[in-house]
């Protein structure tokens, strides 16, 4: 399978998922996010988003799901909001969540590897939060889109599960909990039974593909496109919600990470 057939199959996947997440979460965000000051970002983002600075800014993300992420950066102050994501069914979800909380976003449904150039140098900020980049069958181009769409100063941050964490199964397999995944692995993750990681309920779902990235891949990634990387920080705070055991561990491993990447500023 070349890269165009994975994003094609989770595509179909995400769009499959889409009615499950509504029912679960959908009313919930239209009460939250009707608030002008709810954020749904956890501590630590918040904390780096207002080193960066959002108050003003225009920021984008990709991979952006129904743009409740979105949503939280104008409530932090952004300026223009403009959210990237390949499943139809989610693009037109956020576009009822903007609406329904009187929220002005673009929303435009597209593969990230063909984001138009049009956006190039449009961003002070561009967003990755958690679970996007495991959807990604080439990290690097991923990188490399969101490089191009900074404006000169701009910052990347990424916002992610630890690829550490990916070695171990999130159904648990008791104890002892010890890792059961290979830390490199370069085969994607094929699976059938749907994306409803709210309920953690199985339904019926084209396959889908997750793939798993080393943090040199990352940190590396964003090297090679020139960027700077400026801060990269480890928790041990499960991001995700999907390690139970390992998180009763008392010696656990790294379990979610940021990272602010910069590109270079114009000199006078």
């Amino acid at each position: 399978m070349n890269r165009g057939d994975f994003t094609e199959a989770n595509r179909l996947s995400w769009n499959a998922a889409e009615p499950h997440h509504r029912q679960a979460k959908f009313a919930e965000w239209v009460e939250h996010f009707s608030d002008p000051s709810y954020v749904c970002f956890p501590d630590v983002l918040i904390s780096e988003l207002k080193k960066i600075g959002v108050a003003g800014t225009d920021c984008a993300q990709l991979c952006c799901n129904n743009g409740r992420n979105l949503i939280s950066l104008r409530h932090m102050g952004a300026n223009r909001i403009v959210g990237f994501d390949i499943s139809d069914a989610f693009i037109a979800q956020g576009i009822e969540l903007a609406n329904a909380c009187g929220c002005e976003s673009e929303l435009h449904r597209c593969d990230i590897y063909q984001v138009p150039d049009s956006f190039d140098a449009q961003f002070h900020l561009v967003l990755f939060t958690v679970g996007a980049l495991c959807w990604l069958p080439e990290l690097a181009p991923a990188l490399g889109t969101a490089t191009r769409l900074l404006r000169p100063g701009g910052a990347l941050v990424i916002h992610d599960i630890h690829p550490v964490i990916l070695m171990w199964d999130q159904e648990g397999s008791g104890y002892p909990v010890s890792p059961d995944l290979p830390y490199f692995n370069p085969k994607p993750y094929e699976s059938t039974e749907g994306l409803d990681y709210f309920t953690g309920k199985s339904h019926d779902s084209p396959v889908n593909y997750e793939f798993s990235y080393t943090i040199s891949d990352i940190i590396q990634g964003c090297i090679d496109h020139g960027l700077n990387i400026r801060r990269f920080l480890e928790f041990p705070e499960d991001a995700a919600g999907c390690w139970q055991e390992v998180t009763a561990l008392e010696a656990r491993p790294p379990m979610s990470l940021v990272l602010v990447a910069q590109t270079a500023p114009i000199r006078e």
